[in-house]
């Protein structure tokens, strides 16, 4: 059984573990990369920053997330946590290296966009579509793609192992229909 959860990747830690708690996965999905789950455990080390493009849309979405009060990923760390602290098996469903090869006005893009935890998402995604459709492919379609998979080999792996995914709410309805 795989129960996905669309976040808006800044829900609070409290509101995080209950879901893992009402739930009580035998698996825990996430939508990091090896590279992510790096720096979630060296932040208070201070990583290195990440200068790849992906990296500073990332940065840019935390400074405004930071400004707002809220913490950027917030799900996603604290599923991590989670999982590492209760021993909980947990898979990355993002591959090793994003594809980054897209269009600077994306970073401009994302600057723009005032961070909501109630945005619409649907909204979001077709603004991204329409204003940047080459970004939209790497963002959103090809890791739907790649998410897919990654997720029909876990269940496949693991059965009658009940999974829990963490994705972004953008993703969860395209995921949702290409597992069916």
């Amino acid at each position: 059984m795989i129960k996905i959860l669309g976040t808006s990747h800044l829900e609070s830690k409290e509101a995080i573990e209950g879901m893992i708690k009402d739930f009580n996965p035998d698996i825990i999905c996430l939508e990091l990369c090896r590279f992510r789950e790096d720096a979630i455990f060296n932040e208070i080390k201070k990583a290195k920053p990440n200068n790849t493009l992906l990296g500073k849309i990332t940065n840019s979405i935390k400074k405004q997330a930071e400004k707002q009060g809220m913490d950027y990923g917030s799900d996603q760390k604290t599923a991590l946590r989670y999982a590492k602290i209760s021993n909980t098996p947990y898979f990355l469903v993002i591959p090793k290296e994003e594809q980054i090869g897209f269009q600077k006005e994306l970073v401009e893009f994302q600057e723009k966009e005032e961070l909501d935890k109630e945005q619409d998402q649907d909204e979001v995604l077709i603004n991204l579509k329409s204003n940047f459709p080459i970004a939209f492919e790497f963002l959103i379609n090809m890791r739907n793609l790649y998410i897919t998979k990654e997720l029909l080999k876990v269940t496949r792996d693991n059965p009658n192992k009940k999974i829990l995914v963490f994705l972004g709410k953008g993703h969860v309805k395209q995921i949702e229909v290409m597992l069916k």
